[in-house]
This record gives C-alpha cells, sequence and structure tokens, in this order.
C-alpha cells in the first residue's frame, strides 16, 4: 500500500531503495523498477536486524491495519511488538536515521456510542 509511492518517491529522488518484505513476489513489479528487496517478518528481530544491515536510513511504515478480521493480540503484535523489534533491529544494524509512519491500530477498538454516531 503505501511503500510502492515511498519506494517509487525515493527511486525518483535517486536514493538505493531495499524494501523489507514478507513476500517480495507480491512487490516484483517494484523490481523491475529497480527496488532490491530483503526478506524479514516485524515479529523476527534478527531478520530485520539483517535486512537494514547497511542501509543509511529506514522508512519504517510497516503495520496492520484492520478494524475487522483481526484480534486485538494481532494488531498489537504487529503495531506494537513490531514497531519495538524494528527500533531495537535498527539500533543493532547501526542504522542512524529513520521516519517512522504509524497507524492507529495500535489502539483498542470501542464501539462507538450511537449520540457520537448521529
Amino acid at each position: 500500500m503505501l511503500g510502492v509511492y515511498i519506494a517509487r518517491a525515493l527511486l525518483a529522488a535517486g536514493a538505493r531503495v531495499r524494501a523489507i518484505v514478507r513476500n517480495p513476489d507480491k512487490a516484483a513489479f517494484l523490481g523491475r523498477e529497480g527496488v532490491e528487496f530483503a526478506k524479514a517478518d516485524l515479529q523476527d528481530r534478527a531478520a530485520l536486524t539483517e535486512a537494514f544491515r547497511g542501509c543509511d536510513a529506514v522508512v519504517s511504515n510497516a503495520a496492520l491495519y484492520s478494524v475487522t478480521n483481526t484480534s486485538w493480540n494481532d494488531n498489537y503484535q504487529a503495531n506494537k511488538v513490531g514497531t519495538e523489534n524494528v527500533y531495537e533491529a535498527l539500533g543493532a544494524a547501526g542504522v542512524k536515521r529513520v521516519v517512522h509512519i504509524s497507524t492507529f491500530g495500535v489502539y483498542r477498538w470501542f464501539p462507538v456510542p450511537k449520540a457520537f454516531d448521529e
């Protein structure tokens, strides 16, 4: 989603882009545009560290955003624990600059009272 636009903007600005993804096949079209891939999951700190190694800067935009079809724990693991893993991996890999783009998926969902919905 957002990562495609970030990658293309960075390419257009002349940057060398490495996309850290769970499944490189889903973004193969970006490979044809000049993006290199490293495979890692937000829950795998060691893989993230290796994927970030050699990067000057990282734009971190991975998040799980879904009000339906996911549990609170799924959102918590991806958005809170995953972000912690990213920052620990960035430090271990020696990355000095990061831009973090978040989601409101870190907040527990509550039904909106009818009075606010009118």
